[in-house]
């Protein structure tokens, strides 16, 4: 069970897995405000992070692949789909960014 402690305006400011002192137990409704107060302190640092982390771990597998240390059918099937997914959007994305046609470059 999850225990939540709540300020003057009903807003979580802490969480607890003990029934403490100006802890009321939470609903099904107020899990969701439960996993906002998360994102919104520690979460969203690790959130960042991850995707940080996502980002270079694309890298070291374009390294890994382009040095032929691995060849990407090694990869388990959900890895390799997940990572064509990534590797279709980066193209994309970085196509959209030319600005200047080739002949414009100086």
């Amino acid at each position: 069970m999850i225990y939540v402690k709540r300020d003057a305006d009903g807003q979580i400011v802490a969480v607890s897995q003990k029934p403490l002192d100006g802890f009321s137990e939470s609903d099904d409704q107020s899990m969701t405000e439960v996993n906002l107060f998360f994102e919104s302190s520690a979460g969203g640092a690790f959130k960042a992070s991850d995707l940080e982390f996502i980002r270079a771990l694309d890298d070291v597998i374009d390294l890994l692949i382009a040095k032929n240390l691995i060849l990407f059918t090694e990869l388990p099937a959900a890895v390799q789909e997940k990572y064509a997914q990534r590797t279709k959007m980066r193209a994309r994305r970085r196509d959209s960014l030319h600005l200047l046609e080739d002949e414009e470059i100086l």
